[in-house]
């Protein structure tokens, strides 16, 4: 019996949101924009690299 992983979303208070497990992020296209087993997302608003995270967070002194 094959056992799927379970997509998880961990908020990092002060940084990013993390999504781990079995997925694919779609564009609002509907194309893939990456496959991974975890990645970050940007919860800021900051990031030059939307959707995903690039640190800009610390810059600045994102907290939620």
């Amino acid at each position: 019996m094959e056992t799927k992983e379970k997509t998880k979303f961990t908020v990092k208070i002060g940084s990013a949101l993390e999504v781990s497990g079995a997925f694919s992020l779609r564009g609002k296209d509907g194309k893939i924009i990456q496959t991974e087993e975890k990645m970050y997302l940007c919860r800021c608003g900051a990031s030059n690299k939307k959707p995903f995270c690039d640190g800009e967070h610390r810059k600045i002194g994102f907290n939620q």
